[in-house]
């Protein structure tokens, strides 16, 4: 059985965003979504890397911030959320302050080959469903 990450009130909440209400996603089931992004993700690079809070995880590409989220939920690491619609991204902090998580994440405009980072700044990134759209 999968954890519970959104509740059915949450959900709705979310599935309200007037951004998120307006695209393909809209009928998402977002807990197995939050699930699947911990289970391939997080787990995942838990098992190649111990991350703690003086770690910073970049989620380069974030749309709805699902991975940004994820990551939030389940490690106590700094999260930063990057993409380069300020209107989905606005979406994705929407989402995750329904998810209580807003504030655990740093949410920045930018896009590839300009991204808004100080070197070094990340330890991990990821840049999932991003290359294909450059």
């Amino acid at each position: 059985m999968n954890p519970e990450y959104v509740s059915e009130d949450q959900a709705a909440s979310i599935r309200a965003i007037p951004h998120f209400a307006k695209g393909a996603y809209r009928g998402l089931n977002c807990n197995l979504t939050i699930d699947f992004y911990v289970r391939h993700y997080v787990q995942t690079l838990a098992a190649f890397v111990k991350l703690g809070p003086g770690d910073t995880i970049a989620d380069v590409g974030a749309g709805y911030g699902w991975l940004a989220i994820a990551f939030a939920l389940a490690t106590d690491s700094r999260v930063l959320a990057i993409d380069a619609d300020q209107e989905r991204l606005d979406a994705a902090r929407q989402v995750a302050a329904i998810l209580g998580v807003a504030a655990r994440i740093d949410w920045r405009v930018g896009q590839l080959g300009s991204l808004p980072l100080s070197d070094g700044e990340a330890r991990v990134a990821f840049c999932v469903e991003v290359l294909e759209h450059t």
